[in-house]
């Protein structure tokens, strides 16, 4: 059986196209993970002597399934690796069901169902709406469950995620943008999607601009379902601003970047991780996409390099080869790599159980080995429980690189980073 044809057998829905889109929120609070005391807790549904039974909510056929594919390939790569190479867990054969809720939060919420008498965990949810449509219910059924980045806004109770949040992207991408790239008090303009996601973003400039001493002279934003925007475009022009900071979705970043590029537009640009997608290279843009825009970008990146990063590429070679240089893979394999060591850490204490492995995640300290800053860890303590890591890579877009993106600077955390989570309510 071919790796795709394997793939397509995960399915549970048909894939449909895949689309330009990039994975935006809805409004909500996140506190710290409960403890595990509940009788739900106890459960090892999923778990046998010979396999865990694990799940994956993802958009394989709706508007962020651009994303959806290749994160869901790197899960799936990962425990392939960690079958064949590690022995599984404990022992045990590691199983992974798949479906689709093509970016719909009832879908996710009745795929949800569907898994949850199934499975010990779930290493990815991809889509903050999605994950947000079944926080509640996971903290009932004491489901561990591991999503992709997100907002702070989005970040809820007893979901931990893979990488830095998009207010992390926004203060390291403008702290870089100033204080390394040398351009001091910019003035600055801001395109964000009005959701979460975008709001989020907002935030977190108007903290830096206090403490960095820029003005921001325009934020315009724009709906999820916009096609055009030559209302924002005009406003932004209008401000003559040295930078426009997007905070939006691919296929709205292509969009507004092209009619940008259309009237002339001659500022910086600066991307939050979610502006950037292969699908560029098929576009006209391509080429001033790859000389212009800089992106503060909070997951893997392939030209940092690492074990974990070239064992990756390895599994994807033989799994999706298709996904070799597809950044949200390395996304996947991420996730999948934290909810691992969390089983890995259950097992080895006698609690492999939803509770002991949810425990174990919100402990859980690993090396990065180039899935991120030196370490990956999860503090109960810590205003922001449930995300691993607040550092960036500043990168370029680069098709000749590996992984399509050029590293400007490597895993960096602005200093302004704690004290915006200090002085912010969410």
């Amino acid at each position: 059986m071919t790796p795709n044809s394997r793939w397509m057998r995960l399915l549970v829905a048909s894939t449909g196209l895949v689309t330009l889109a990039a994975c935006s929120g809805v409004n909500s609070a996140g506190n710290s993970p409960s403890s595990s005391d509940s009788a739900a807790c106890g459960q090892t549904t999923g778990i046998t002597d010979k396999s865990i039974d694990l799940g994956v909510l993802t958009d394989l056929s709706g508007p962020v399934a651009a994303g959806g594919v290749p994160f869901s390939q790197g899960v799936q790569a990962f425990f392939d690796y960690a079958n064949q190479k590690l022995g599984g867990v404990d022992g045990r054969q590691v199983k992974l069901a798949v479906k689709d809720h093509a970016y719909d939060p009832q879908k996710a919420v009745q795929a949800y169902r569907e898994l949850s008498s199934k499975v010990a965990g779930i290493p990815l949810s991809f889509g903050s709406a999605a994950t947000s449509a079944v926080a509640a219910q996971i903290v009932t059924d004491c489901m561990p469950l591991v999503a992709n980045n997100a907002s702070e806004l989005d970040r809820k109770d007893g979901v931990f995620y893979s990488g830095s949040t998009y207010e992390d992207n926004t203060i390291n991408g403008i702290d870089w943008y100033i204080n390394d790239a040398g351009h001091k008090n910019p003035k600055v303009a801001l395109f964000y999607q009005a959701d979460s996601y975008g709001q989020g973003a907002k935030s977190a400039l108007e903290f830096a601009a206090g403490r960095l001493g820029f003005k921001i002279v325009t934020a315009q934003s724009y709906a999820a379902t916009d096609k055009s925007f030559s209302g924002q475009l005009s406003s932004i022009k209008a401000a003559k601003p040295d930078v426009v900071i997007m905070a939006s979705t691919v296929g709205a970043t292509f969009g507004f970047f092209g009619e940008a590029q259309s009237a002339g537009a001659n500022w910086d640009w600066l991307g939050l991780q979610p502006t950037f997608a292969p699908a560029v290279f098929g576009l006209p843009i391509s080429d001033a996409f790859q000389k212009k825009v800089t992106i503060a970008y909070g997951g893997p990146v392939t030209a940092i390099g690492g074990e974990q990063i070239d064992l990756a590429r390895e599994q994807l070679k033989k799994d999706f080869p298709d996904s070799v240089d597809n950044p949200p893979a390395l996304i996947g394999w991420t996730a999948a790599y934290i909810f691992y060591n969390a089983l890995t850490k259950a097992a080895k204490a006698g609690q492999l159980t939803r509770g002991g492995i949810r425990d174990a995640l919100a402990s859980l300290e690993v090396p990065s080995k180039g899935l991120g800053p030196d370490l990956l860890k999860f503090d109960p303590a810590s205003k922001t429980a449930g995300v691993p890591h607040h550092a960036d890579t500043i990168v370029t877009v680069d098709r000749s690189t590996r992984g399509f993106l050029k590293v400007v600077k490597p895993w960096f955390t602005s200093g302004l980073i704690d004290d915006y989570y200090s002085s912010t309510k969410h």
